[in-house]
């Protein structure tokens, strides 16, 4: 279980807010300044769902990483990436809820990253989708 400042998730809130997101109170305030989790952020906030918007985030995370370190603005990442200008802005600034996973990975091999979907047999009854970079720890995207 995880522990949110109320801080965090107003933060949070007013950014997901201002890009038209739809976010829904918790159900579990412990103190005024405190809101108990599952660890699960994107959940406990009420996405519904919440493991495809982490998977965009991640790879809109990258996205605009890539055009930061490369310092590529906007308007040059947008023809590089065959992207509206004002679309590439949304993505960077993490509205993804308008854009495929499959877009995004688009974007990011457009952008000169190789990308690959690898499926194995899990030897548990279910699988799960990890996203890994390089040979960085994975993300665990659903269970």
């Amino acid at each position: 279980m995880l522990v949110y400042s109320n801080l965090f998730i107003r933060v949070a809130e007013r950014l997901l807010l201002q890009k038209g997101e739809v976010m829904i109170q918790s159900e579990h305030p412990i103190a005024d300044d405190f809101v108990v989790g599952s660890g699960d952020y994107l959940s406990d906030r009420g996405y519904k769902d919440p493991a495809e918007l982490r998977a965009k985030l991640l790879l809109a995370n990258k996205i605009a990483l890539e055009l930061q370190n490369r310092n590529i603005s906007q308007q040059e990442g947008a023809r590089l990436t065959g992207l509206r200008q004002p679309d590439l802005s949304r993505i960077m600034n993490g509205n993804v809820r308008n854009y495929s996973v499959w877009r995004l990975l688009t974007v990011l091999s457009e952008l000169g990253h190789q990308v690959s979907i690898n499926i194995q047999r899990s030897p548990e009854v279910r699988g799960v989708i990890v996203m890994r970079e390089g040979s960085d720890s994975a993300t665990i995207v659903s269970v």
